[in-house]
């Protein structure tokens, strides 16, 4: 005779309000459960236990008010028994509670906790199950104590339970939870062509996964920031472009090469209709609080220091700060252009009217077309390695922030600290460190930096806080404000013998400790050459 294998959980008691009754298991509804889905087949010793031995341990159920039993715990009990014949079954019975939402939040903790002490949840089902509870109206900290996890997981859990692709990702082991929250937040927003490109990093490359989320991420926001920009053209009756002109395949016109058929500079917003629009995000000096551009020639530069006194109608310096702000273009094709009676100050390609043979215009021609398209090609890949740069730039903050909240410095970051300094002794003086220690690191002051925190730090705190120096002020250096910070620098290349310096020196440390470089980062690091960048980049977003 074979051994029992139903597990050996202690029989549950009939509450004070419940009876035990037997039921056959055909008349009882499984529909509502946090485990979506059950595989008889996938435990065979189950349904042999229960064919043997029957249901050792009683179902638990509710009456409704139409009188049909709703199955709380004992799903795979329950359909099991069915499966195999079984006339009836245990169930301990209780009246449904009258309040809705308690039934239903009560029904999801119990499935939830009881499954777990048995044969679990996937990942998927149990986070499904937070979600329920957080849509109905359970706090976090209430949902975190019932199901004994932290609330940033009950959070994480319930952000991944809305997400079918998500929670499938995550069953298949793909990805963890904190990845598949991620995919989950491209799902809700509708974008199924982010989330089929994680789906593929997570199969394909998940070391990748997180520089990928954070390029989609700065992608989509850019997009979104670029069509709020260029709102007010559209009303004036421009048509606004969905690509970028200077690196898509078809060819247009820059307003500034373009002439009257008298020879005079366009006025695209005289022909709004005529002239297409775009916008780059390009440096610029803005308003130290609120962000909005600021014209240089409105700043007294003279004014040093913050007691100064700027000239009459002119602002302190103090009150701008470098920033980002949206150029527009205006644009027109060669066929749209010639049709208007626009005239190019492109130079034309030699022709056999102007005295070369026919073979040799052909050639001139396709050599034209080759120097433009080499041209094109290239501001394609600057470009698509500037934005993956950002991005890079924004997830290596973002572990530079996490490194820096620990309460003792990592590993030999004391001697790679002192090494640092000695060998570049002005390092901390630089322009960008400031403002970059204050993204990353909270409580550093505008003017005194980390002077107040020291005054409080143990000794273990004020060797992180001098790491934090050293690390915003080499993150300032590489990347303060250039989105083309990936260029060969003298900060950027490689010495003779072989070891890295600057930058390069910088993100072995990062590395070192954690983090993981992206496409962009390689080639700093000297392991690609920007092509290697380019078609990494590229490869995931075609």
């Amino acid at each position: 005779m074979n051994a029992p294998t139903q597990n050996a959980t202690p029989a549950t008691e009939p509450a004070a309000d419940a009876v035990l009754v037997r039921v056959d298991p055909t008349t009882l509804d499984v529909a509502e459960n946090v485990r979506d889905s059950v595989d008889l087949d996938a435990t065979p010793e189950f349904v042999d236990s229960i064919r043997e031995h029957g249901v050792l341990h009683p179902i638990l159920a509710v009456r409704r008010e139409d009188g049909t039993l709703a199955v709380v715990d004992g799903q795979r009990r329950t359909l099991a028994a069915a499966e195999v014949g079984a006339a009836t079954v245990p169930v301990i019975v209780r009246e449904q509670d009258t309040d809705t939402r308690g039934a239903q939040v009560s029904r999801i903790v119990e499935q939830i906790v009881s499954n777990d002490q048995r044969s679990g949840l996937t990942d998927g089902q149990r986070a499904a199950g937070v979600a329920q509870l957080l849509d109905l109206g359970v706090s976090v900290k209430e949902t975190a104590q019932a199901l004994s996890m932290t609330q940033k997981a009950a959070k994480t859990a319930a952000k991944v339970g809305g997400s079918a692709a998500a929670r499938s990702a995550l069953d298949a082991g793909q990805l963890d939870l904190e990845h598949a929250s991620i995919i989950s937040s491209f799902e809700q927003l509708g974008d199924t062509d982010a989330v089929a490109q994680l789906l593929d990093a997570a199969e394909r490359c998940p070391f990748n996964f997180p520089h990928l989320a954070r390029r989609l991420t700065e992608d989509r926001k850019t997009a979104r920031e670029r069509a709020k920009a260029l709102v007010p053209y559209g009303e004036a009756g421009h048509p606004v472009l969905e690509t970028d002109p200077e690196t898509g395949e078809d060819v247009w016109l820059y307003a500034g090469e373009v002439r009257t058929a008298e020879g005079e500079a366009v006025d695209p917003t005289a022909h709004p209709e005529r002239w297409s629009v775009w916008a780059d995000r390009v440096e610029a000096w803005v308003d130290a609080e609120s962000g909005e551009p600021v014209d240089e020639g409105t700043v007294d530069w003279d004014a040093d220091g913050p007691d100064a006194v700027p000239a009459e109608g002119l602002r302190h310096p103090d009150t701008v700060k470098e920033g980002w702000t949206w150029e527009a273009s205006y644009w027109i094709t060669p066929e749209d252009a010639e049709r208007d009676g626009y005239r190019t100050t492109r130079p034309e390609p030699v022709t056999a009217a102007s005295g070369a043979g026919d073979d040799d215009a052909a050639a001139a021609a396709r050599r034209a077309d080759e120097a433009a398209e080499a041209q094109r090609a290239e501001r394609r890949q600057v470009k698509a390695l500037n934005a993956a740069g950002l991005a890079e730039t924004t997830l290596r903050r973002e572990h530079i922030k996490t490194l820096l909240t620990r309460k003792t410095a990592p590993k030999g970051a004391a001697v790679w600290t002192a090494a640092t300094l000695a060998g570049s002794p002005d390092l901390l003086t630089e322009g960008k460190a400031g403002e970059v220690l204050r993204e990353v690191l909270p409580g550093a002051d505008t003017s005194a930096g980390i002077a107040a925190m020291l005054e409080t730090a143990t000794d273990a705190k004020a060797q992180v806080l001098t790491l934090a120096l050293v690390l915003t002020a080499l993150e300032a250096r590489m990347a303060g404000s250039d989105k083309s910070w990936w260029r060969a620098s003298p900060q950027t290349r490689w010495t003779r013998d072989g070891l890295p310096r600057g930058a390069a020196r910088y993100l072995a440390f990062l590395t070192e400790h954690g983090y993981t470089t992206g496409p962009v980062e390689k080639i700093v690091t000297g392991e690609h050459t920007a092509e290697d960048a380019y078609a990494e980049v590229t490869a995931v977003t075609e």
